[in-house]
C-alpha cells in the first residue's frame, strides 16, 4: 500500500506506527532507531539518500515502502523482546534498562542501523563525518554486519539482553544451516569455499541464491582471518 498508491497511504502507516504506545518508548528509552523519508539525511535508510534519486519515477515510493517495514519490523521485535524480558523476569532473571539498551543497539543492528561509537570519540566523529556517510555506501549497514558477528559484542551485554540475543542468532545460524543442507539434498549446489564469489549461496541451474541475510561477507571475513592467523 505504502509503495503503491504513494504519500498519503505512506503518512498514514507512518502515524498508526507513531500512535502504537510502545513507539515512543522504545524511541527514547531503548534506543531504536526508526527511520524517516524526509528531514536530515542521517535520518533516512542509508540506500535512500540521494535526493537526485529521488527525482526518478518510482523512487520516492519504494523508500516509503522500505522505511515503512523496517520501521514496522523494529517496532514488532521490540514488543517481541518486551515480552521476553518479561518471561526471564519471572523466572527470576535480573533486567534492568542496560537490557533494554541493549536490546535496542542488537534491534538496530539486525535492522541495518549498525551501533555506531560514542560522538566525542575518535571513531565516533570519524563514522559520522561527511567522509564516512557520503563517500562509502551504507557504511552503517555494512558495519552492523560485523557488529552482529561480533562475540565480543554479546559478551559484554548485560544476562537478559544477551540471552535473547544469542537465541535469535543461534534460530537464524540453524536456519541458514539446514536451508543449506536441505538445498544440497536435493540436488543444488552449496559452495563453502571462502575464496568463492558463491560463497554459502545455493545453485540451482543458473539461478544463485543468497540466503545468508548479507552476512556473507562478514563470515567469509572470519574465515579469512582464521586462516591468516
Amino acid at each position: 500500500k505504502a509503495v503503491v498508491k504513494g504519500k498519503e497511504p505512506y503518512k498514514e502507516m507512518e502515524a498508526k506506527l507513531q500512535a502504537d504506545p510502545d513507539y515512543k518508548i522504545f524511541r527514547d528509552e531503548w534506543g531504536i532507531e526508526f527511520t524517516e523519508t524526509s528531514g536530515a539525511k542521517h535520518l533516512h535508510e542509508e540506500v535512500y539518500r540521494s535526493d537526485l534519486a529521488n527525482k526518478v519515477p518510482g523512487v520516492r515510493q519504494s523508500e516509503q515502502g522500505y522505511s515503512t517495514y523496517l520501521n514496522t519490523l523494529r517496532l514488532g521485535t521490540g514488543k517481541t523482546y518486551k515480552n521476553w524480558f518479561k518471561i526471564l523476569a519471572k523466572i527470576g532473571i535480573k533486567v534492568t534498562e542496560e537490557d533494554f539498551k541493549a536490546a535496542g543497539r542488537f534491534i538496530n543492528d539486525a535492522s541495518g542501523r549498525g551501533t555506531q561509537a560514542r560522538p566525542s570519540s575518535l571513531l565516533g566523529r570519524l563514522e559520522r563525518s561527511p567522509v564516512t556517510t557520503h563517500g562509502a555506501f551504507a557504511y552503517r549497514w555494512v558495519k552492523s554486519r560485523f557488529n552482529l558477528m561480533n562475540p565480543v559484542r554479546y559478551a559484554k551485554m548485560p544476562t537478559a539482553a544477551r540471552l535473547i540475543a544469542m537465541k535469535e542468532m543461534v534460530q537464524f545460524v540453524g536456519a541458514t544451516g539446514l536451508t543449506l543442507a536441505l538445498a544440497k539434498k536435493l540436488g543444488a549446489e552449496v559452495d563453502t569455499d571462502p575464496d568463492s564469489p558463491d560463497f554459502l549461496k545455493i545453485r540451482a541451474g543458473k539461478q544463485h541464491y543468497d540466503i545468508s541475510g548479507g552476512m556473507q561477507n562478514p563470515i567469509r571475513f572470519m574465515f579469512r582471518m582464521t586462516e591468516a592467523v
